[in-house]
């Protein structure tokens, strides 16, 4: 090893892991109950129920914290979408996540949270690289669930389609999270309705298939 060489990072145990999470998920509760901006990292360290030393040791700052909570959501939603069978039944899953965005979800597409963060992205380049990064990973997580829908179903899916369908699906799906928090109550007929129909187009065939 040359003088100036560095040894190369560990990667942080599971306790370490396990930590991160946990401040996170309390940051992510702290945010959606007080709102992005009135939240500090005292009441992350208090509803961690760790010191605030402690905390510091793991994010120098708030925004090191929302920077981590939009990848925790990233994984999270790659693990759940690893999760769903291509023959999923993609109307009924919506119509349950419709009721838990209702309720107030507690995850990023919570609309106040996720309102914050965004606005946060037009003044904070570093955030706007992170968010931009999020959409476009998630968009290829979706392509690729497309893909494997259409070799299910022995059907050739031209990637160009896949690209567009999928950023279809980001824009109704995210867009439909915040329509759950101003119509909570909405008629799960016309529900079912309106999600057949955009997933149509989503999915490039009948979604209740």
């Amino acid at each position: 090893m040359s003088p100036t060489a560095r040894p190369a990072a560990r990667p942080p145990s599971e306790y370490a892991q396990q930590q991160r999470r946990r401040i996170l998920e309390a940051a992510r509760r702290c945010c959606i109950g007080n709102g992005l901006e009135a939240t500090s990292m005292a009441d992350i360290a208090t509803e961690a129920g760790i010191s605030i030393s402690l905390l510091y040791r793991y994010f120098a700052n708030k925004r090191a914290i929302i920077l981590a909570m939009v990848q925790m959501q990233l994984d999270e939603d790659r693990q759940g979408l690893d999760k769903v069978p291509v023959t999923s039944d993609f109307v009924g899953e919506l119509i349950t996540a419709y009721a838990a965005w209702g309720r107030g979800a507690s995850d990023l597409r919570h609309a106040g949270l996720l309102s914050e963060i965004s606005a946060l992205g037009l003044r904070d380049a570093q955030v706007a690289e992170v968010l931009n990064r999020f959409e476009r990973e998630s968009c290829e997580d979706l392509v690729q669930w497309l893909q494997r829908r259409a070799d299910a179903r022995g059907v050739a899916l031209d990637p160009e389609d896949a690209a567009l369908r999928a950023v279809f699906m980001r824009c109704f799906i995210n867009g439909l999270a915040v329509h759950a928090i101003h119509d909570p109550d909405m008629d799960t007929a016309r529900l079912r309705a309106l999600l057949t129909r955009a997933l149509a187009l989503g999915l490039g065939d009948d979604a209740r298939d």
